[in-house]
């Protein structure tokens, strides 16, 4: 289980010589499943795939319509834990 809390935003539109940068920002609440995959017994490295359903509030004032809420999906190639104490524990044929 997943949740998240988060504020995102982006640059609808560049400065030039003639008008100035227009950003959107808007709270960010997640939630989605994910798994973790452990490449062999006393790795540290992970494969891990991530679903999520973020519910976000993009107003604009004219222009276009961002509103709605999003889907994202996430591969993520980790590494975690501690290797010197996992070297250790291998010595000890611990599982």
């Amino acid at each position: 289980m997943l949740a998240g809390l988060g504020w995102d935003g982006f640059d609808a539109i560049e400065s030039d010589k003639n008008r100035k940068a227009k950003s959107i920002n808007s709270l960010n609440v997640n939630l989605g499943l994910g798994y973790r995959q452990f490449f062999k017994p006393y790795s540290t490295h992970y494969l891990s795939l991530e679903g999520r359903y973020n519910f976000v509030n993009y107003a604009t004032h004219g222009g276009s319509d961002l509103s709605g809420n999003t889907i994202t999906l996430r591969l993520i190639y980790g590494q975690l834990g501690n290797a010197r104490k996992n070297n250790r524990l291998r010595t000890f044929d611990y599982k």
